[in-house]
């Protein structure tokens, strides 16, 4: 908690912190056409070494707004760094078949993404229709360049 803040801020930033896994909602991107930092997007690609090929995925941006603005010209070309987002139903599928844990340690787990207690991932809720509940996987982290990604949005 930064200690800068008054006694009413820092209860009013835990209501938030304690409120989030309920959050139904997420905001629009305010420059549509071109991605800021934790906007999810799709057109990425990850190499899946389980059945040892290129695929597109669906990730979560994680590189600098500005480091990524059109604004900001780069005598080199530039790298867009993002989390891949894995369907929270895969992630259940892949702990539930661990063997060697209790059900109830499994579940307490999945329950632990979900309240964002796992450091490696972060649980993104439904929003409805539109985007189902996934988990950005962090180690699963890398780059691709910003011209490949964006190729055909320019």
């Amino acid at each position: 908690m930064p200690p800068y803040l008054t006694g009413a801020q820092k209860k009013k930033l835990w209501e938030g912190v304690r409120s989030f896994p309920e959050i139904e909602y997420f905001g629009g991107s305010p420059t549509p056409d071109w991605p800021i930092q934790g906007d999810i997007w799709r057109g990425f690609e990850r190499f899946d070494f389980e059945v040892g090929r290129v695929i597109d995925v669906v990730g979560v941006v994680l590189s600098n707004t500005c480091d990524l603005a059109k604004e900001n010209p780069r005598l080199a070309p530039l790298d867009v760094v993002f989390a891949p987002l894995v369907s929270y139903d895969e992630v259940v599928g892949r702990i539930l078949s661990t063997e060697g844990r209790s059900e109830q340690s499994k579940r307490d787990f999945l329950e632990s993404i979900r309240r964002q207690k796992v450091t490696n991932m972060f649980f993104f809720p439904s929003n409805g229709e539109h985007f189902p509940e996934c988990v950005a996987m962090f180690d699963w982290a890398q780059s691709e360049p910003l011209s490949h990604c964006w190729r055909d949005r320019e």
